[in-house]
């Protein structure tokens, strides 16, 4: 990302701490100016997407530290990464969406989410009811730094849903794939606020 006095400007102040209990592998409370890491004693010695719960890992610290730049900002980088890819954010979007039929099971395509994310554009590794622009801005910043791993992981994905969730594969497909994540919106926006 540059500098290390570029990149202390992108996060500001933040408190690193590590914890055996933590909302998943990683933490960025709302307020304050926390980053909390999961700590079990083992983390992987490489970037691990599929390690879930585990552990810290190399993927973990920056999309932990994503959160915390867009939290520096005001949560604004991830509004304009939401604009910037001409997706909206329609709480009310959900309900009306998932009463039509239209949701897959895991609940993956635009605005099937927890949070009405109606996303535009290839999201960095896939999409699950957890995702919102909050997340997409933090796992684009994590797929701008490890672009291979998450192509990785997005393949995975598409090769268990072939089988797992074959009625819904050629939508995720259409969503999800993408050759060069270098190529996409998200890896753009991103580029162009480093740079």
């Amino acid at each position: 990302m540059g500098s290390h006095e570029k990149f202390k400007r992108f996060i500001g102040p933040v408190t690193v701490e590590k914890s055996k209990r933590t909302c998943g592998r990683g933490c960025t409370p709302w307020g304050g100016h926390k980053v909390i890491f999961l700590d079990q004693g083992k983390p992987p010695t490489i970037v691990d997407i599929r390690n879930r719960d585990t552990n810290i890992d190399k993927w973990t610290v920056v999309h932990e530290f994503g959160h915390a730049w867009d939290r520096n900002f005001g949560w604004s980088l991830s509004v304009e990464l939401e604009q910037f890819t001409g997706g909206h954010t329609s709480p009310i979007g959900r309900l009306h969406k998932r009463g039509s039929g239209d949701c897959d099971p895991s609940d993956r395509l635009p605005g099937c989410n927890d949070y009405g994310y109606f996303y535009k554009g290839t999201p960095p590794k896939g999409s699950g009811y957890g995702f919102n622009r909050l997340e997409d801005f933090a796992e684009s910043v994590t797929a701008y730094v490890y672009p291979d791993e998450a192509h990785v992981a997005l393949m995975e994905f598409l090769n268990n849903a072939k089988i797992s969730e074959p009625k819904y594969y050629k939508d995720y497909q259409r969503l999800f794939y993408y050759n060069d994540y270098t190529k996409t919106d998200r890896w753009q926006y991103i580029n162009s606020i480093i740079k």
